[in-house]
């Protein structure tokens, strides 16, 4: 997982406190606290987790499931028209 984006910008929807993080690689993060208000920021109905949500870059297992759902295994084999 090693080629996938870890920091991101995470903005806080309470304050406007934008935070940098290092996102967990092989986990979803549902919520997690801001620095400045201390308030829980939390992934929106709808959405993957928390970085999805709220951050600029989304989370490595969602840049990972939009990596293989691009993927065309027929375009890269030679197999493809």
């Amino acid at each position: 997982m090693d080629a996938y984006k870890k920091n991101a910008v995470l903005t806080c929807p309470h304050c406007g406190l934008r935070q940098g993080v290092v996102m967990a690689t092989q986990a979803v993060v549902s919520n997690v606290q801001c620095n400045g208000c201390g308030r829980t920021i939390r992934a929106k109905d709808g959405e993957h987790c928390v970085y999805c949500a709220h951050g600029d870059t989304p989370c490595p297992p969602a840049q990972r499931e939009k990596e293989e759902k691009d993927y065309c295994w027929g375009c890269t084999s030679g197999l493809a028209g």
